[in-house]
């Protein structure tokens, strides 16, 4: 039961951070002294974080198993969050930078970026079928 807590937990601050960077951006990208600095390096370091104290947290809660066990289920539980991400991040962050630029996204969560800095950047079909990847790996751990 903690898991379905935990990857609500995720999914909220997937959505959380989305809105933030729609804001940042919007206004990095509207304000006179702009700055060409690319921030995802910290966003990473933040989302792994984040996402190394859910998995953690789900693993001492549920699963006093034997190291192996938890080592591979920490790994699969964390790559299943990652899966996760992207859908609901690009989603609300799309949304965000629409309401702010309404003739920017016109297809709001369902849209793909076309002004994203990311290394990776997904499509919204890329990022609904990551998102049911990492949703059948969870049950597959579980």
């Amino acid at each position: 039961m903690i898991i379905v807590f935990i990857v609500l937990i995720w999914v909220a601050y997937s959505c959380l951070t989305g809105i933030k960077d729609g804001y940042l951006y919007h206004y990095a990208n509207t304000s006179t002294a702009q700055s060409k600095k690319d921030l995802h390096p910290l966003f990473t370091a933040e989302r792994i974080v984040v996402g190394s104290g859910l998995t953690y947290s789900h693993f001492v809660c549920e699963h006093p198993a034997t190291m192996i066990g938890i080592v591979s289920g920490i790994l699969l539980f964390g790559l299943s969050l990652m899966l996760m991400f992207s859908f609901f991040h690009n989603g609300c962050y799309l949304t965000t930078r629409n309401r702010l630029q309404p003739d920017l996204y016109p297809k709001k969560f369902f849209d793909d970026s076309n002004t994203s800095m990311a290394k990776w950047e997904f499509s919204y079909r890329v990022r609904t079928t990551l998102f049911i990847a990492g949703i059948i790996l969870i049950f597959f751990i579980t």
